[in-house]
């Protein structure tokens, strides 16, 4: 064994084990994309050490050029508020793109 470890989807978990254990390292899923990021209070109580970050395309609503009608997020289908934020995502890239 080189490690012990946590992996969730829980902040608060992962926070409170970096600080309460001495674990070598943790793997958050789906808490810091381009979505959302809720993840700080893992990075400062990591002190340095490593955080692996999965689900960073959250259940595929980052996964396709443009959010379908029926994207899911976080696993269920996704609300209204959670597919304008990839829609806008989308047309900064067409916009930057167009720059060159």
């Amino acid at each position: 064994m080189t490690g012990v470890g946590i992996g969730s989807t829980s902040v608060d978990a992962v926070a409170t084990l970096f600080r309460t254990a001495d674990i070598d390292r943790a793997m958050l899923a789906g808490r810091h994309t381009l979505m959302e990021s809720q993840a700080d209070a893992v990075f400062e109580a990591a002190g340095g050490r490593s955080v692996v970050i999965a689900g960073a395309f959250n259940s595929g609503i980052l996964a396709t050029e443009r959010p379908s009608h029926d994207a899911r997020y976080d696993h269920a289908p996704a609300a209204a508020d959670k597919l304008r934020r990839p829609a806008r995502l989308a047309a900064a890239w067409d916009a930057l793109a167009a720059i060159g």
